[in-house]
């Protein structure tokens, strides 16, 4: 077993190979470990001490100079060249809006849930290519399929969607095959997304606003505002006008006149006043458009 310093010497080489964009499993993959979850355990702390010869082949670990060493375990090679990350991030957290957990792509991948979760979650620039070949044919496998078909139970589904939500993250239909890797794409949510009908249709069918036509549409006006929604939930908070014009550095007399009806606030106006009142655009309008 080794020492407290040399698990810390550890931690500090892990944490400097994630810095040049390798996950747990690379690092796993490079240095020939053959426990899934042993990076994972030393990064985290879980793991007070670790076996000589494990310590050893983690000092191996070369961030700046990746190595092709074949896994252990299925003979595929660990490193090699990168490639920009954004269509395998995409990819994973498309599969995680459609109700595929975590462990169902571990599986296919062969890696541990934590590494999924790690790729999902973390943005970064470049992946290695092998990587991202075996994230699209998992995701070449999955879609098209329901999550029931692997296993998964309709609460895990359910709560696989609700995380995805809640991070704004696309679902597969809303990416195309030929743009899901460019860079400049975005996911079409509505088939109008970056215009005002694209937030209508949001609303309409009860789709969380997407990023793309939050910004587009910053200064689209909100339509069918309702004055009087937004001061109850101003008065629900106990919040006063010029709290929170202070709160957001607004103009008291632009809340003020918010809540009188005399103006109608902008998208990109509305949605800080929402954010602290923990309210969303649909609180402060009359009605949904019906389809």
């Amino acid at each position: 077993m080794v020492l407290p310093e040399e698990m810390a010497a550890a931690r500090r080489l892990i944490d400097r190979a994630r810095a040049h964009g390798m996950d747990d499993m690379m690092i796993t993959r490079q240095v020939g470990i053959l426990g899934r979850t042993t990076v994972w355990k030393v990064r985290t702390g879980r793991s007070a001490t670790i076996r000589r010869c494990t310590y050893e082949k983690i000092m191996s670990l070369r961030p700046e100079e990746p190595r092709s060493t074949p896994h252990p375990a299925r003979g595929k090679v660990a490193a090699g060249p990168q490639v920009p990350a954004v269509g395998l991030i995409r990819r994973l957290r498309a599969l995680r809006a459609d109700g595929f957990t975590n462990e169902v792509i571990a599986g296919l991948m062969g890696v541990t849930p934590e590494a999924v979760s790690e790729l999902a979650r973390r943005d970064r620039p470049v992946a290695y290519e092998t990587t991202h070949r075996e994230v699209a044919e998992v995701y070449r496998k999955l879609v098209g399929t329901r999550p029931a078909d692997h296993g998964i139970t309709p609460r895990a589904e359910k709560y696989t969607r609700a995380f995805a939500v809640k991070r704004g993250w696309a679902p597969s239909s809303c990416w195309d095959p030929d743009t899901i890797d460019n860079p400049d794409a975005h996911p079409e949510w509505t088939g109008a997304c970056g215009t005002a009908e694209g937030i209508r249709i949001h609303r309409r069918e009860g789709i969380p606003v997407c990023a793309y036509c939050r910004t587009a549409c910053a200064t689209a006006w909100v339509d069918d505002f309702d004055p009087a929604k937004l001061r109850a939930l101003r008065t629900a908070k106990g919040l006063s006008l010029r709290g929170i014009a202070a709160e957001l550095g607004y103009a008291y007399r632009t809340v003020l006149e918010w809540e009188s009806g005399k103006r109608v606030p902008t998208w990109g106006k509305i949605q800080p006043v929402l954010s602290l009142l923990d309210a969303t655009i649909t609180d402060v309008q009359t009605r949904k458009e019906s389809g």
